[in-house]
């Protein structure tokens, strides 16, 4: 019986894994590995650093995020750049502003999230239960870039801001 069980996990895992969910199949799971642990509990894009007019952009696939003020032990170059679901507003309030399209709402209860395209990738966003949003709808999105994470070589890079 328990081998059976798992078997239809399995299948179950295999059939959902396949669903052309736009990025939101990465969001569901059974069993999670460390990486899928953390790209559940932070949006993660490859790309690369820049710097524009003395200020750092990061460029992503389709998008590119103003890093303001931020600092770097870096100047340019290959990197990742993580952002929490929960350090991401909807509305124009904060100096980086992205548009990201809706894909879908899921609903758990206390909250709900919003997944989402920025550019090419796949985006989520934790916003309030009350919160009413449609598929295909286009959000404003602030993120503050203090509340960015900038990785390289697999380690998690300092940052501070201007005064």
């Amino acid at each position: 019986m328990k081998t059976t069980v798992f078997s239809l996990f399995s299948i179950l895992w295999v059939v959902i894994t396949s669903l052309p969910l736009a990025g939101a199949q990465k969001q569901i799971t059974f069993w999670t590995t460390e990486v899928e642990k953390d790209r559940l509990e932070m949006n993660l894009y490859k790309g690369r650093l820049t710097s524009k007019d003395g200020r750092l952009c990061f460029q992503g696939s389709g998008f590119s995020l103003d890093l303001g003020g931020l600092q770097l032990g870096l100047e340019e170059g290959e990197v990742q750049l993580g952002i929490r679901p929960e350090d991401i507003e909807i509305g124009q309030g904060g100096s980086t502003v992205v548009k990201a399209k809706v894909d879908m709402l899921s609903n758990i209860g206390s909250e709900k999230y919003i997944h989402a395209h920025l550019g090419q990738e796949g985006l989520t966003v934790r916003v309030p239960k009350e919160a009413t949003f449609q598929p295909g709808q286009i959000l404003p999105l602030s993120i503050d870039p203090d509340r960015v994470h900038i990785f390289q070589g697999g380690r998690r890079m300092p940052t501070t801001s201007d005064p």
